[in-house]
């Protein structure tokens, strides 16, 4: 694991995800974090990322109408239907 104070950009870009979604190590959360405090873009780009979150969060509160609940549960039942098992005897 890079030590938190050579934690370069590209490193904090490929880990940025699992850091705001807590799957990281208390280690490599501590370096990020360490990372973040102390450059600008990169906590520019985490915070856009957040944002983003954020707005899908708010967005997929929505439910479907239902007709369109109703289709899709159709849909899949035909499917399910049509579903052919073919055994070797």
């Amino acid at each position: 694991m890079p030590d938190p104070r050579i934690v370069d950009c590209a490193y904090v870009e490929e880990r940025v995800q699992q850091f705001l979604d807590g799957e990281l190590s208390e280690t490599e959360a501590d370096e990020l974090r360490f990372h973040l405090d102390a450059c600008a873009h990169c906590i520019d780009g985490a915070d856009l990322i957040e944002a983003y979150r954020r707005l899908v969060r708010r967005s997929c509160a929505s439910h479907a109408p239902e007709s369109l609940r109703l289709r899709i549960i159709t849909q899949i039942h035909a499917v399910q239907v049509t579903r052919i098992e073919i055994r070797e005897v």
